[in-house]
């Protein structure tokens, strides 16, 4: 009997020890081991290159919005007066239009925004101010990361051409194409190649503010940093735009990778005028502060 009782306990002590082996290698091997990406949080990505694309595909379109502003309020009154930043002129005989931040970055009254250099837009106006269009090339244009009165020097040059073009359909509303084909590049060295076909549903209320215009924004093209994303927005979700946010209200892009698809979503937070966005890559999403990313 003395033999029997010890060895019950001898296999109690087996099965608590085989038990406790068990859970320690289950620990270890979830924490550890090769499963660990199944447990990564959204913290943890890394989506550094699709907060880059997403926000420099953002700039180049202002530029387009902005562009197609200035051609509208030509048209309406002949001349164009939006203040001292940027400096606008325009020569109507050689149909151009120069848009002149300075050698210095000045801080435009339009959206806070530190830009320098300068670009051109060649125009053409139809008869009947319902068809427009303009070339955009750049000249030492930088666009900078940090708004508003800062010292800060981070910032991104933009070089290529852009194609605009816009006919008037109902009351203020415009049919517009935006064709843009940009290199941009960062004071740190990298660079971001940017082609993109967009078509465009512009609403230019009040001709003589710039203010006060939105964008419907759908289309495709191709964006190169570290690798060559396909850009495509969602047809039912297109990018809106309005002249008073820097960043996009409401809209869903994707951006396609080595047959892997990451979904921005502009509107994490509802659709109000803010500058985060969120990406989802891997079935992980992460909220990112474009303001703050790099180019």
């Amino acid at each position: 009997m003395k033999y029997k009782n010890k060895f019950k306990n001898y296999n109690k002590i087996t099965i608590v020890f085989l038990i406790f082996s068990l859970i320690s290698f289950i620990y270890f091997f979830e924490f550890y081991g090769c499963d660990k990406v199944d447990i990564l949080s959204p913290s943890d990505l890394d989506v550094t290159s699709e907060a880059g694309c997403t926000k420099s595909s953002v700039e180049v379109q202002r530029i387009c919005q902005f562009s197609q502003g200035l051609i509208n309020m030509l048209a309406s009154q002949g001349s164009i007066s939006i203040g001292n930043c940027p400096q606008v002129t325009v020569n109507t005989s050689q149909q151009w239009i120069n848009v002149n931040y300075g050698i210095n970055p000045c801080i435009s009254g339009l959206d806070s925004i530190r830009r320098s250099g300068s670009y051109n837009i060649s125009y053409f106006i139809g008869g009947s101010n319902d068809t427009m269009a303009g070339v955009i090339t750049y000249n030492n244009f930088k666009i900078y990361k940090v708004p508003g009165n800062s010292s800060d020097l981070n910032y991104v040059s933009v070089s290529g051409s852009d194609t605009i073009g816009f006919k008037k359909g109902i009351s203020t509303q415009f049919q517009t194409k935006f064709i843009i084909n940009n290199t941009l590049y960062t004071n740190s060295g990298s660079s971001i190649s940017i082609f993109l076909n967009l078509d465009i549903v512009a609403n230019l209320y009040d001709p003589l503010i710039l203010t006060d215009d939105d964008f419907y924004i759908a289309g495709s093209g191709t964006i190169m940093k570290t690798g060559n994303y396909y850009y495509s927005i969602d047809n039912n979700n297109p990018v809106y735009i309005t002249t008073n946010c820097r960043y996009p209200l409401t809209g869903k892009v994707y951006l396609d990778l080595s047959g892997n698809r990451f979904i921005t979503d502009f509107s994490p937070y509802g659709g109000v005028c803010d500058s985060y966005i969120s990406i989802t890559k891997f079935g992980k999403t992460a909220y990112v502060d474009i303001q703050n990313a790099g180019f």
